[in-house]
């Protein structure tokens, strides 16, 4: 877009063909906005335009996520778009987007529309959205519309909340990849929380990186990457590997032992290190109380 061998319409307009296409099976979304879409992408590329004849701003014309189509999870506001969080008793309207849709739409980001959630984003009912794999798999919850519009491209990144694992599950469950943030790292103005103490908002997308560009809009810092990294003397990074988790008795995937090994090895630059955490099946069942 930035180059501009593609128009914002033209990204926006495929995407939303691709919703057309998918939705009457998977039913991602509770809601789709392709005018809103359509009418915000127009204004972004006659933006554009103005600034290439006037010799405008160019770090203003390169915003990071300029045109990108995404999702928002039912329990996050965007302004005329309803917020039900996966209820049939909750309802509201709001007039304004949630801040961290604020930011998102700062950066380029345009929003496609909002997408199922589990109710309150208690991720254990039964919604109507399929998975991509199968209509006999889970999607995972509670940002299940998140992750299967992400990962059947009727969005190409999602706005999520997770409190007990509502990015992190269906995140993993539909291959692509999700980031739960530090607490207090992305504003959760305008969101319906299932926890306010343990709660989050973050972002779900195709790759890593997608997910970084997402988490720097959302947390209002583009660089996102920490400047400094405390080593062992050795000049290795140190990761610590729950014991409770991943011990012989934990029946491991064989390709996440072989991923462990690999970190440990001398040439990984990595250092793994076993840590225990004594409490930690006390802990989900205070998570689950909580």
């Amino acid at each position: 877009v930035s180059e501009g061998s593609l128009r914002c319409v033209e990204g926006v307009a495929s995407v939303l063909e691709r919703c057309v296409a998918t939705e009457p099976k998977f039913h991602a979304y509770s809601e789709i906005d392709a005018v809103g879409a359509l009418a915000h992408a127009q204004k972004l590329d006659r933006q554009l335009a103005h600034r290439r004849r006037t010799g405008g701003d160019r770090d203003r014309m390169v915003r990071p996520l300029l045109g990108a189509p995404i999702s928002v999870k039912d329990s996050v506001d965007v302004a005329g778009l309803r917020t039900t969080a996966g209820s049939r008793w909750f309802s509201r309207t709001p007039r304004r987007d949630a801040l961290v849709v604020g930011r998102l739409r700062h950066e380029g980001a345009v929003v496609i529309g909002k997408v199922v959630a589990h109710e309150f984003g208690f991720g254990v009912n039964r919604v109507p959205t399929l998975s991509p794999w199968g209509e006999q798999y889970y999607t995972g919850g509670s940002s299940a519309g998140s992750a299967v519009s992400v990962a059947l491209g009727s969005s190409v990144g999602s706005v999520g909340s997770d409190a007990g694992g509502s990015i992190r599950i269906p995140a993993a469950l539909n291959g692509i990849v999700g980031l739960r943030p530090t607490p207090g790292r992305v504003p959760r103005e305008g969101v319906v929380p299932l926890s306010p103490s343990t709660g989050t908002v973050g972002p779900l997308a195709r790759t890593v990186r997608d997910c970084e560009l997402l988490y720097g809009a959302m947390s209002g810092h583009r660089r996102v990457a920490p400047r400094e990294v405390r080593v062992t003397e050795g000049g290795r990074w140190r990761i610590g590997l729950v014991r409770q988790l991943s011990g012989p008795e934990v029946a491991l995937d064989p390709r996440i032992r072989d991923a462990l090994d690999g970190l440990r090895e001398e040439t990984s630059g990595v250092a793994v290190f076993a840590i225990d955490l004594a409490e930690v099946e006390q802990a989900v069942c205070v998570q689950l109380t909580i």
